[in-house]
């Protein structure tokens, strides 16, 4: 998908910001990107009430949209939460499964309920969407109170028994986390899911290292695991030091995440085109 007018904006003042940083104090520096951003909030949610009538569905604004997708333009949100959609229907398919085959549902790091827009009907009763986001998961409530959504822990444990799930969604979560907080996650995610059950996990995985210094690169493929921090002046401002940008190698996946589950397929780009779609079961006991 093409991008966006406010996506093209965004990447030009990211890159502005590197260079301006360098000889203007950090104060001013937050205020314009912060006035900035509300400035495309603005203009991104000027025709807001008229897509929500063509929807039929309510769509969060602007500063919620940019929260989970970095664009707050609704037509790409749309796009991404569509897309988000049929790629997990795809993986679901390829297992002979599809929406009806769970009973329950968490969706781990739901937000302003991206995924949760395209999803089929019949299954917002066995849903549970949760994130750390309590803005988020407020406008979720009231605007979509036939599903739950609840605010999540910074930190394990949730509010959930053991094996609570048969399916967990968890789509622009571990490729924000730091190394040690994915490593708690997953065991908290391999602890409310069923024996059997499927956790689907979205990645930055080797397309999305473009654009990377030959060191980094290096540390990539060494280590698998790079977290840096998010260039976004305005995310900046809103995300806490553990959430931040997070880049994945194959191989590191295959080893440490296959310690919490077994791992069924490694989808390069299998999540819009872009990020690595990891597709894992908890074993039965």
């Amino acid at each position: 998908m093409s991008s966006s007018i406010t996506q093209q904006i965004i990447n030009f003042g990211e890159k502005a910001w590197g260079v301006l940083s360098l000889f203007l104090p950090k104060p001013f520096m937050d205020w314009l990107g912060i006035t900035v951003a509300k400035l495309l909030f603005a203009y991104s949610d000027r025709e807001l009430a008229v897509a929500e009538a063509k929807l039929k569905k309510p769509i969060p604004p602007a500063p919620l949209r940019y929260r989970v997708w970095g664009d707050p333009d609704i037509g790409t949100f749309l796009w991404s939460s569509k897309h988000c959609r049929s790629d997990i229907d795809r993986e679901l398919e390829k297992l002979g499964l599809s929406w009806d085959s769970f009973n329950n549902i968490l969706d781990f790091g739901s937000g302003c309920g991206r995924t949760f827009i395209s999803l089929p009907q019949e299954i917002e009763k066995k849903y549970v969407g949760v994130d750390t986001d309590s803005e988020a998961v407020s406008w979720c409530i009231r605007k979509y109170p036939q599903a739950q959504f609840q605010i999540n822990p910074s930190n394990p444990p949730m509010d959930f028994a053991d094996s609570s799930f048969d399916l967990i969604i968890a789509i622009a979560v571990f490729r924000h986390l730091d190394e040690q907080n994915q490593f708690n996650w997953l065991e908290e995610l391999k602890r409310v899911v069923n024996p059997g059950g499927l956790v689907l996990i979205s990645l930055h995985g080797e397309f999305c290292w473009q654009g990377f210094e030959a060191d980094e690169r290096a540390h990539l493929k060494k280590e698998g695991f790079l977290f840096k921090q998010l260039t976004d002046p305005y995310q900046r401002t809103i995300f806490a030091d553990w959430y931040q940008a997070t880049y994945h190698s194959k191989e590191y996946v295959m080893k440490h995440y296959a310690k919490y589950f077994e791992i069924l397929d490694y989808v390069p780009r299998g999540i819009e085109d872009e990020t690595d779609f990891v597709i894992c079961r908890k074993n039965k006991v």
